[in-house]
């Protein structure tokens, strides 16, 4: 050991014996070192710098886990964990952990086979009084009592988190499978069982045995520290000699541990192991001497180097050539003193998994290789000079970690090489080379472990700790003999000499060493590129680091492209590995990868040759041949990673969804999993064409290079790249990041406001009327047509806003496109255009009498409204007219008076009596202003003079005029039907059915209008495939009606109104109103719906809107989303918003063409028609529609299995199953609790109804009224897909676990409450449900509804409220009592229970006075993709505005005696642990279903099912 600098200290001095003032160093290291050998044996270094922000230390104890006792495996390990638990100087518990994390620090440590490593950092002022609380740990640890059982719980914890990491399964199953007399066979972390309940058992004190554990193996003399602070080296010395000096020393001896810890009986096997993961991986473990004491001849790592290597002839290169493994790695494993390991560990491909035993001869083959050729001088000289090389120019680590590694090695190496002992190779030993490749790295030595899923069947063995599945056999002999005679093969041989070796270290800045790190500045920039370079006068090291982003957007445009970038890059990243593979080895480095943007790639290391290796990487970029071979491993490499998504660590995927939920837009894993397999090798040779020809490089490169160096190599990127013709600008539009959500519900309006006088007096004239039927107008013409054809706007609504007496506002609002939104200023203009032609054209009398007729139409067959709607709106507008006109004031126009019109558009339309309000999110940044009561941000600002001197000069252009008289204003209102008048209405018959359609027909004989209601249902399941056929069926529909808002507006005006829907089956279409022009209309949709042409930018518009549509569903009423996610989780299946979202961008106008020709061709028509209208006008509209699609060759039958509903789960009996949403834009909570209890049938129907007709009323009386749980408290029987069940819904501002525990105590009480009633209330409620159970709907379109809702369903009932009465006149209180006791009642094991809790996200709890971006959170749960009118609710349904005031009341708890004894009282219940269902999908796949409900008629199979 060197001695020359070391000084024996006087007598003075002697609590060190030794100081080394000579550790070797690198030129470049400016920190100044002083070895200490302390008296008491402890080994020291000090490290001084003046300028570190952070001071450390770390102390090193030469004893590990293979020290612990056999029986009490991981007590080491607990130790570690014990001792920073108070000491006697200092005995608070956290007193350790409160100096370091209050001071900016952070402290840790790790228990190792032979070493356990303790150490910190902090803030360098408090280094001092941290040494001494540090030391104190050594000198006079507590190990109180108190904290024992505590912090085995944290030993627990850390080995749970370790239990499903195949890493440490794999490390300890190698272990307990090894000798079981060698230490190395125990268990290392330890658990509450090894550390608690066994010893218990036995009557081991476990505090004892720490106490013994420290005393026996904790002495100075096994102990190293290492000390960084910005105090001089003799200052901090005499701190160490001060807190540490008083270690004691027990003069322990090193630990030797036997030589051979696998022992004979393990070598020559195999372990076929199961692992968590996706993987296959195959190693092979040798066990070899430990020479570390021959550190500077290092025999393992000539080996390892050689063996390891992926250079063209190495093991590597033709195990992939072969196809048989994408990776290896090799190395020694050194655990302890005396043994180390040798490793060889390789990734598999399938083939490579099948063909195991051929690779462990390959790698014989190549170690045969090796002994032939013999060790190489030459060889071990190029890896002594690059281990000089990374020594000299070594770069600074953490402090904490320095430290740590420091203090870890102290006692491997002399103190004077306790730096440079890691890099030290100085002394070529062939013989030592010989020997491990002749006497240890033989086939009778060998341990093999080969992990897969495919050996679970064969897998029956369990390990102890991890519960590893396994099965350990003998290698054949056969196998053994084979690789121990290896004929040698060309393919494999040993590497050439490396050409990328740095010689040249030179630095070019001429500036003086600087404080701190230059700042970049931009050097370039142009229509392809931009450059910035950063100067290196800070680190001084002859490196650099060169940054480029490939942006090109398409690299991320739907779940293919991302997949197609990805497979790009690995096989870019496969193909170079032997070509740079040399270069990586002397200190050169890159990476490759696929982003949203496009393509990342970094190269750095030594700066002599990275010009070399930047060259080497954008040639292979641009002329990559894709293999068929490798393209399809590094495909299933791709997706066996996408698949351990779901194994990783739950903290990475909680951080993953953080940053997958707070993304503008991303693909997520189960996308990307989805259409993995379809991509081909010639679909990703088309998209890396696809992908390079245009893109924009953003580029940093910093370091040791000068201007001129960093313009060369952005200049050859561009040359190699446009050689190749790649490297077109790329769009702007395409440039832009994408941004983090933020403030909720996505729209953007124009609003524009006048203030106009009140006419309430002469309601006769109403020339707001005229005006807004004009401007308001959609058809050939207007100004809304005039928008849409240049795609600024898709609606506006018009018209007057009646505020109070004195005075009114008129107002315009608009929906505008996002290109709208950018030209907001021209649309305002087009608006004034529109004006001023209605100024030129003055008031037209016609137009005034159109209006008038429609009205007085309206008015003389007017339906009725819901008694209470009804009296509401006439006692409202009483004193607005006079008595004799209460009913027919708002209908009343009678006297033209155009000079009220004019004045109102020369005097109060104009542009500068306007204020014009802009709402969108785009405004986010600029809005500076708070509204004080609702928190709105906004920004208000004057108009520029400019706009309005425009306005008020507007040329007239032809594209806006006045509309045409119309045309479907019905003139004939002749009743059909010679039946008279009857008490209900009549129930509808089929009269025609065949393979195509079937047809029911209800004639009117009880409202007696003139109005018909045609239902159809186009049925194709088709149009809810997958996601992407759901939002073509949701743009089909959304286009057919956007192209027909300017052909049947005049339709609309006049009384004819239509409903086109997506549907889960198909398309629904309602066609109802006045029965003169109503088959005018119905040809006229069906003509658009067959022959619909799709404009691309009407389709882009639609495609957005109907994409803002799904994302504004977070943003939704929360008790609403409460109402979906029950309807969506017990759904058999239904796509939710993500899926919708996931796959709506990647949809083209050719997409959707391809789409309608196969929706159209095979599809089945139900039909109801009912009203004022014949059998053969039945018929007939019927014939019509079947004419119209077959003259497009279109509508075949449909095939019997897709005319089926689809059913609903089966929840378990006893579950009780709850879900979270979360709601951006609501601070409220809401919670739907569902009760799920039987199939429809008459009897179940009357049965649960009446129940909760007895319930409504007491639910909303405590719930709400006396509890004030929310302002929307409901309850009532959900049915959906012909199951039914008891559900209550509450919307509140409390926490939801209060308000479940409150509706369940509710819940509680319904029993006594029904047990206790009288017989005689019993009966009156009864009988009043009864009556209101038959009573008749007011209007003929309810009416239609809910026949049509029987047809819908599949049950065919249209006297469903009789038949169910008379079932009701039987049922009795026990009946309700014994409903409540097997399906209700909390103590039932029949209850089936699952709720639906919708909580606040962080951007609703945030509010809008927040500009912060707010993380979006993860929501699997959506609401349905489209209403098919699967589900009924059955009154008293969610409208709290029938129940409750516009505010909610107030009850003051104190004074409202009355209403406070009669709330439940404050307690708890026990309710059963929830079970939360966390995958939507996994977790109905494990679910029955409800067969269908059955039908009442003999009606329910079509012709078809016959066939």
């Amino acid at each position: 050991m060197p001695t020359e600098s070391e000084k024996q200290m006087s007598s003075i001095e002697s609590t060190i014996v030794r100081v080394v003032d000579n550790i070797k160093k690198s030129d470049s290291d400016s920190w100044n070192y002083r070895g200490l050998e302390l008296s008491n044996e402890m080994l020291v270094v000090l490290i001084s710098h003046p300028n570190i922000d952070k001071a450390a230390a770390a102390l090193d104890v030469s004893i590990g886990n293979l020290a612990d006792q056999k029986d009490i495996p991981g007590i080491a390990h607990f130790l570690e964990h014990m001792l920073f638990m108070g000491s006697s100087k200092y005995p608070g518990e956290n007193e350790y952990s409160k100096l370091i994390e209050g001071n900016g620090g952070y402290s840790n440590a790790f228990t190792s086979g032979d070493h356990t490593n303790y150490y910190f950092d902090i803030n360098p002022s408090l280094l001092p009084e941290a040494l001494d609380v540090f030391a104190q740990f050594f000198i006079s640890p507590l190990f109180s009592a108190l904290s024992t059982d505590r912090e085995l719980e944290a030993v627990n914890s850390e080995y749970e988190g370790y239990l499903y990491e195949d890493g440490w399964r794999f490390l300890q199953l190698e272990k307990s499978t090894s000798d079981p007399q060698h230490p190395y066979s125990g268990f290392a972390i330890g658990n509450s069982e090894s550390l608690r309940t066994t010893p218990k058992q036995r009557g081991i004190d476990i505090r004892q045995v720490l106490l013994d554990f420290h005393k026996v193996q904790y002495s100075s003399n096994r102990m190293s520290l290492a000390v960084l602070g910005n105090q001089s080296l003799d200052e901090l010395e005499s701190l160490v000699m001060k807190s540490f000096n008083d270690v004691p020393n027990k003069k322990l001896k090193q630990v030797k541990y036997p030589s051979d810890p696998y022992g004979e009986s393990k070598r020559k096997t195999i372990c076929y192991v199961v692992p968590v993961k996706e993987c296959r991986y195959l190693t092979i473990n040798w066990v070899i001497p430990d020479h570390k004491d021959l550190y500077y001849c290092n025999p393992e790592s000539y080996l390892s180097h050689l063996i390891g290597h992926e250079g063209d002839g190495s093991l590597l290169s033709y195990l992939k050539k072969l196809g048989l493994a994408t990776g290896l790695v090799s190395g020694e494993r050194n655990v302890a003193p005396d043994f180390s390991f040798f490793t060889v560990d390789l990734i598999l491909t399938i083939e490579g998994l099948s063909r195991w035993e051929e690779i462990i001869y390959i790698v014989y083959q190549y170690i045969t290789m090796l002994r032939k050729e013999g060790p190489k001088e030459w060889i071990f000289d190029e890896r002594k000079n690059f281990n000089a090389v990374r020594f000299q120019f070594r770069e600074k680590e953490r402090p904490n970690y320095f430290v740590r590694n420091l203090a870890g090695r102290m006692r491997d190496y002399p103190l004077t090489e306790c730096l440079s002992g890691d890099y030290e190779i100085r002394e070529f030993r062939p013989d030592l080379i010989i020997e491990e490749l002749n006497e240890y790295l033989i086939p009778s030595k060998m341990r093999v472990f080969l992990l897969s899923k495919e050996f679970t069947s064969i897998a029956t063995e369990t390990e102890k700790w991890f519960g590893t599945q396994y099965k350990q056999e003998y290698l054949s002999e056969e196998l053994i003999k084979r690789c121990e005679t290896c004929e040698l093969i060309p393919e494999l041989h040993l590497p050439k000499p490396n050409e990328f070796i740095p010689t040249d270290f030179q630095l070019f800045s001429k500036e003086k060493h600087s404080a701190r790190p230059q700042l970049p500045i931009k050097i370039k920039e142009n229509e392809s590129c931009r450059l910035f370079y950063g100067e290196d006068t800070f680190y001084r090291l002859p490196k650099a680091y060169l940054y480029f982003e490939l942006r090109n957007p398409l690299g991320s445009a739907d779940p293919l492209h991302c997949n197609m970038n990805a497979l790009y890059v690995e096989l870019v990243v496969d193909s170079l590995t032997e070509i740079v593979y040399p270069a990586q080895l002397d200190g050169l480095q890159y990476a490759l990868s696929a982003i949203k943007y496009g393509i990342n790639l970094t190269v750095y290391g030594f700066n002599h040759k990275i010009k070399q290796l930047l060259e080497t990487i954008i040639n292979r970029m641009v002329n990559i041949k894709v293999n068929p071979q490798r393209f399809e491993i590094i495909k299933e490499r791709i997706k066996q990673s996408l698949k351990n998504f779901r194994r990783c660590d739950p903290y990475k995927m909680a951080d993953y969804g953080v940053g997958y939920l707070t993304a503008e837009h991303q693909w997520n894993k189960d996308e990307l999993i989805s259409c993995i397999d379809d991509i081909t090798a010639h679909d990703l040779d088309s998209f890396i064409s696809r992908m390079l020809t245009r893109f924009f490089t953003d580029s940093l490169m910093y370091g040791n290079l000068t201007k001129d160096h960093a313009l060369e190599y952005m200049s050859l990127i561009e040359q190699k790249f446009q050689e190749k013709g790649f490297y077109q600008p790329l769009f702007p539009g395409m440039w832009f990041n994408h941004r983090e959500l933020t403030l909720p519900e996505e729209h953007r309006h124009l609003t524009i406001n006048w203030v106009i006088p009140d006419h309430k007096d002469l309601y006769y004239c109403n020339p707001e009327s005229y005006l807004s039927h004009l401007i308001g107008h959609e058809g050939d013409g207007s100004l809304l047509s005039h928008l849409k054809k240049m795609g600024l706007a898709t609606e506006l609504v018009s018209g007057e806003k009646n505020a109070a007496p004195g005075f009114n506002f008129f107002t315009v609002d608009l929906e505008l496109t996002i290109e709208g939104l950018s030209r907001w200023e021209e649309i305002i203009y087009i608006v004034y255009q529109y004006i001023a032609m209605l100024r030129k054209e003055g008031p037209k009398e016609w137009i005034f009498n159109e209006c008038k007729n429609f009205n007085a139409m309206h008015f003389q067959f007017r339906e009725k409204e819901r008694p209470d709607d009804f009296v509401s709106n006439l006692a409202g507008r009483m004193r607005d007219y006079p008595l004799t006109e209460c009913l027919s004031g708002d209908y009343e126009t009678r006297e033209f008076r155009p000079d009220l019109i004019i004045e109102e558009l020369n005097d109060y339309l104009i542009p500068s009596k306007m204020r014009v309000f802009l709402a969108s999110k785009e405004f986010t940044s600029i809005a500076t202003e708070t509204e004080k009561w609702f928190g709105t941000q906004y920004k208000q600002e004057y108009l520029p003079e400019e706009l309005i001197k425009k306005c008020e000069t507007c040329e007239l252009i032809p594209e806006l005029h006045l509309p045409k008289p119309n045309e479907f204003i019905p003139t004939d209102f002749q009743l059909f039907s010679k039946e008279k008048h009857t008490a209900r209405p009549q129930l509808p018959i089929k009269i025609k059915e065949n393979e195509f359609c079937r047809l029911f027909y209800g004639e009117d004989t009880f409202y007696r209008l003139p109005k018909a209601y045609l239902y159809f249902e186009l049925r194709n399941p088709l149009g809810s495939a997958d996601p992407l056929h759901s939002n073509m069926n949701a743009l089909y529909v959304e286009l057919v009606e956007d192209s027909l808002t300017e052909i049947v507006y005049p339709a609309q005006l006049g009384g004819l109104q239509y409903e086109l829907s997506a549907l889960n089956y198909g398309i629904q279409l309602t066609v109802h109103g006045f029965s003169h022009k109503i088959k005018q209309l119905l040809e006229t949709i069906i003509d658009r719906m067959v022959n619909i042409k799709v404009n691309p930018q009407r389709f882009e518009i639609m495609k957005e809107k109907v994409k803002r549509s799904l994302q504004n569903f977070r943003r939704d009423v929360p008790y609403q989303m409460a109402h979906y996610g029950v309807t969506y989780l017990t759904a058999e299946h239904q796509w939710n918003k993500d899926e919708l979202l996931s796959c709506i961008d990647g949809i083209t106008a050719h997409d959707l063409e391809s789409f309608i020709t196969r929706m159209l061709t095979r599809f089945f028509t139900d039909s109801l028609m009912y009203g004022n209208l014949t059998k053969d006008h039945a018929l007939e509209y019927m014939s019509l529609i079947e004419q119209k699609f077959q003259e497009k060759r279109f509508y075949q039958p449909l095939f019997p299995g897709m005319w089926f509903n689809q059913r609903e789960l089966t929840l378990p009996e006893g579950c009780n199953y709850a879900y979270t949403m979360l709601n951006d834009a609501h601070k409220l909570h809401a919670i739907e609790i569902y009760l799920q209890c039987f199939p429809q049938t008459l009897e179940n129907n009357a049965l649960i109804e009446l129940f909760c007709h007895f319930v409504d009323e007491p639910c909303f009386d405590q719930l709400r009224t006396k509890e004030q749980l929310g302002y929307v408290v409901s309850s009532g029987a959900r049915r959906s897909r012909g199951v039914q069940g008891f559900r209550v819904i509450v919307q509140s501002a409390r926490k939801l676990d209060h308000v479940n525990q409150r509706i369940e105590l509710f819940i509680d009480s319904i029993r006594d409450y029904i047990s206790n009633m009288s017989d005689e209330i019993f009966k009156k409620q009864r009988e009043g449900y009864m009556v209101k159970k038959v009573e008749i709907p007011k209007k003929m379109h309810s009416q239609g509804n809910k026949f049509w809702n029987e047809i819908t369903n599949h049950q065919f009932c249209f006297d469903r409220p009789q038949l169910e009465v008379e079932i009701i006149k039987s049922l009795e209180l026990k009946d309700l009592v014994q409903f409540y006791d097997h399906y209700i009642s909390l103590n039932s094991m029949h209850r089936r229970k699952i709720s639906v809790h919708v909580n606040p996200s962080a951007i609703a709890l945030q509010g809008a006075n927040d500009k912060k971006p707010i993380a979006d959170e993860e929501n699997e749960l959506p609401s349905p993709t489209n209403e098919d009118n699967a589900e009924t609710i059955i009154e008293p349904a969610v409208e709290p505005i029938v129940k409750l005031t516009e505010q909610p009341l107030i009850i003051d708890p104190i004074t409202d005696k009355d209403s406070k004894d009669k709330v439940i009282p404050e307690k708890q219940i026990n309710l059963p642990e929830a079970e939360w269902i966390d995958n939507v999908h996994v977790w109905k796949s494990k679910m029955p279903c409800y067969p269908l409900a059955q039908s009442y008629e003999k009606i329910d199979i079509p012709v078809l099912c016959k066939l």
